[in-house]
């Protein structure tokens, strides 16, 4: 089991390496206010292309918690 805890550890660590080198990296061509209101909606797009694969179920509480946060985020964008 600790190879096994080890192997997934690695792969997570490298996705997570990468997902935090292209949002630092896309923080030269944009501000750090439209970075944070792309990133927190992208639960929108995980949400669809997941079920578009057949990876994620479609559920009424999956789309209604997406779409507060897409609001949240709209609200939060409307303060600034």
């Amino acid at each position: 089991p600790l190879v096994a805890v080890a192997a997934i550890g690695c792969k997570l660590g490298f996705a997570w390496f990468l997902a935090n080198v292209t949002y630092n990296g896309s923080l030269t061509l944009t501000t750090v206010a439209s970075n944070s209101i792309l990133s927190s909606t992208s639960g929108l797009f995980t949400l669809a292309f997941g079920a578009y694969l057949g990876i994620e179920k479609y559920s009424h509480q999956k789309l209604l918690a997406v779409v507060l946060i897409v609001v949240g985020v709209f609200l939060i964008g409307l303060s600034d």
